[in-house]
């Protein structure tokens, strides 16, 4: 009888152990999902504008409150802080593409089978919807609209 008690007790406690063992290796790759390599097309966080082929840059001239130094390429968007380097990417556009292959047009279930399924996911005051994933220097978001497709995707420097 007390045998089996202590065998009872043993399984329970190899459960709990691989539950937080779990938990806490979820948790670590949250907090740790490396988006140094993260891109929309070629352009990258914290690359330098001298990286991108200037005769496809045009600037945007009015900017918005969040950025100044509002730029496009080809169909991207990007954003320079004072040291040229870039700071905010996005596109709209269904021939853009992260650095796994997501575009405009997908589902969230694409983007969960390529980014995982450890992701933040926020309603905004105004109804709009996004999924976004994250390290502690930057942050990828996809904008889904009614139907769960993706219209906007930002990367962001944190």
């Amino acid at each position: 009888m007390k045998k089996g008690l202590l065998v009872i007790g043993i399984v329970v406690c190899c459960l709990i152990g691989a539950a937080v063992l779990r938990s806490l290796v979820v948790e670590s790759k949250e907090l740790n999902r490396d988006m140094s390599y993260e891109q929309i097309d070629e352009v990258y966080l914290d690359s330098e504008v001298g990286d991108l082929d200037p005769s496809n840059i045009k600037v945007i001239p009015e900017g918005t409150k969040q950025f100044k130094n509002l730029f496009t390429y080809y169909d991207v968007t990007f954003a320079l802080n004072e040291t040229n380097k870039i700071i905010y990417v996005s596109t709209v556009d269904s021939d853009s593409k992260t650095s796994e292959g997501i575009s405009v047009g997908a589902d969230k279930s694409d983007i969960i089978i390529k980014y995982g399924r450890n992701y933040y996911g926020k309603t905004t005051d105004t109804g709009e919807t996004y999924i976004s994933y994250q390290d502690r220097h930057a942050e990828i978001r996809f904008w889904l609209d009614q139907e769960e497709r993706l219209y906007l995707i930002e990367l962001i420097r944190v």
